[in-house]
């Protein structure tokens, strides 16, 4: 009897430890299929016409979730938008990529009441297919030089105001 109970632990064990390992694994291929940069700080109409004006007129992109509506936090989210392959996610054999953008505004300051300046946050995802599944996966150089550009120009627009 206590040698079943012994082999029912340690079968437990390794199971628990498989999935751990399983999950870890996958919100780290998660995290690093991002790329994150902070933006300068902005007024609140500042952010709402950049996120118009430059994810949707300039890069193409569509809002899947828009949260504007409060004195609060700003929180744009595209919808998965197709892009060409850069090359190098061509070399490792994947037939397809995806990118998305997610922007985040938060007051600088909630002590003081409503706030006039924003911390912007600018995050882009990238998933690519492989056999037929998009999968979250490390993001190549070539792509994190995609996401560089598109933040740097937005961070530009809300520096100089135009």
């Amino acid at each position: 009897m206590a040698r079943l109970i012994l082999c029912v632990v340690i079968v437990s064990a390794l199971c628990l430890t498989a999935g751990c390992g399983g999950s870890s694994a996958a919100r780290k291929a998660e995290r690093e299929s991002r790329y994150r940069k902070s933006l300068v700080s902005a007024s609140r109409a500042e952010i709402l016409r950049e996120a118009e004006e430059t994810l949707i007129l300039r890069y193409g992109f569509r809002f899947k979730e828009t949260r504007t509506s409060s004195s609060d936090d700003l929180r744009f989210e595209t919808s998965w938008k197709d892009v060409p392959l850069t090359s190098d996610e061509r070399k490792l054999g994947y037939q397809g990529a995806q990118t998305r953008i997610l922007l985040t505004a938060r007051p600088r300051n909630r002590l003081a009441g409503r706030s006039e300046s924003f911390t912007v946050q600018f995050i882009g995802e990238v998933q690519l297919l492989d056999k037929g599944l998009w999968k979250r996966v490390p993001m190549t150089e070539q792509r994190k030089a995609y996401f560089k550009e598109i933040a740097e120009y937005m961070n530009r627009k809300l520096q100089t105001g135009f």
